[in-house]
């Protein structure tokens, strides 16, 4: 413990450096997900139990909320090259609390077909324009601490969120929509009158200047071989990642009886260790090759995985939660970092606009993979499928070259 507070003692220190703006984006993180933690750990009950529907067909609206953020993620990163990263982030925002309000009131499935895309497209843009003004105000060897110090914010939100719906899931789920979409009104104000544009200015002394096409298109990201690979491997990770906090909660309900408080507690959990260890375990990996770094990371949530499978107590599956934390820890704010890294300044928005949608993608494969396996196998296939894929994924980050081997090649 004395290990870290040592580090958290630096870290203050090294944060106080940080620009104004950057203090206001972890703000609005903290409360858009003390928001989310409101409604997502509990959402696919909700809708089993509301809509009188199968889990495939409840995970299939996950999915489709993910393919909707997948298509918006498409274009997001060029429209914040182009226009700014402030625009698009309030209309994210302010968009995603209207349909945050309306879905305490939808009653039926084809309402909620409607509903769930437009949500999926609304919020990833707000996310991915918050870690792209992040890359934009720090520079590269403070982003992984940027990250996360981000990353620390986000997690006192799904702290505080889970534990607050634990208790209102009781009573009714109406107040959490609604408690929701307030939260992502506040952030909205917050970012219209605190965020300022952080839009890198184009470079007057370029002798050759780009074509729209060229200048704000993917093409150039789609050729970056270094930062494709890394996509491809990654995406296997959020596709683990989404089954265990989409599925869990209805796993433990439906296999072992444990009611939906449980996960939410299980959820506080997830929020604490990170805010405790977030930022002492990034400053300490960080002097590691960040290949070797996720493959320790993605084996550590493969074993989480594991127990997940075995479990059949609240004690076993409050045990899997700490270990996938760590897991979590040690891949989140080093794979943001990787990825931003790669990006020419004039391009970030389009590189954390690609990371994001590599992101979705895993997420939108995620609920509908889950649900099959639970379905046409077993529910307890959900995690040894999600083991397998997080042990791949570390097998592929393992033999990934070093930056010397990048450098002399």
């Amino acid at each position: 413990m004395d290990y870290v507070a040592t580090r958290w003692q630096k870290g203050r220190q090294s944060a106080q450096s940080y620009p104004r703006v950057f203090y206001v984006i972890l703000a609005i993180r903290l409360i858009s997900a003390t928001g989310g933690g409101l409604y997502w750990p509990f959402l696919l009950v909700y809708l089993r139990e509301k809509l009188v529907i199968a889990t495939t067909t409840a995970s299939a609206l996950l999915t489709l909320h993910m393919l909707a953020g997948m298509l918006s993620l498409s274009i997001s990163g060029v429209l914040m090259d182009r226009f700014g990263r402030k625009r698009v982030m309030l209309f994210a925002l302010g968009g995603l609390s209207l349909v945050l309000a309306a879905m305490a009131f939808a009653r039926t499935l084809p309402v909620w077909v409607l509903l769930m895309p437009l949500a999926g497209m609304l919020s990833p843009i707000f996310q991915v324009g918050a870690e792209t003004v992040v890359a934009d105000l720090v520079e590269p060897e403070r982003r992984s601490r940027a990250y996360a110090l981000t990353r620390i914010a986000i997690n006192i939100g799904w702290m505080t969120g889970p534990a607050i719906g634990s208790i209102l899931v009781s009573i009714s789920y109406v107040p959490i929509f609604l408690s929701c979409a307030a939260a992502m009104a506040i952030c909205a104000i917050l970012g219209a009158f605190a965020v300022v544009e952080t839009l890198p200015k184009p470079d007057a002394d370029d002798p050759v200047p780009q074509s729209p096409r060229r200048q704000y298109g993917y093409g150039a990201v789609l050729r970056d071989h270094r930062f494709m690979l890394f996509g491809a491997i990654f995406v296997l990770f959020p596709i683990a990642q989404i089954m265990l906090s989409t599925l869990g909660g209805n796993y433990m309900k439906n296999e072992f009886d444990l009611a939906e408080s449980y996960f939410g507690i299980m959820m506080s959990v997830n929020g604490a260790i990170v805010v405790i260890f977030e930022f002492p375990i990034t400053s300490f990996v960080r002097r590691f090759p960040t290949g070797r770094v996720l493959s320790v990371g993605l084996f550590v949530y493969a074993i989480a995985l594991l127990i997940m499978g075995n479990a059949s107590v609240f004690a076993a599956f409050l045990l899997m939660i700490v270990v996938a934390t760590f897991g979590e820890i040690i891949i989140s704010p080093n794979s943001l970092t990787y990825a931003s890294n790669l990006a020419p300044e004039a391009m970030r928005g389009r590189y954390m606009g690609l990371f994001g949608l590599i992101r979705q993608g895993g997420n939108a494969i995620g609920p509908l993979l889950g649900g099959v396996l639970s379905d046409q196998i077993d529910p307890a296939a959900i995690w040894y499928g999600g083991a397998l894929l997080c042990l791949a994924a570390a097998i592929g980050f393992a033999l990934l070259p070093t930056r010397k081997k990048r450098q002399a090649a």
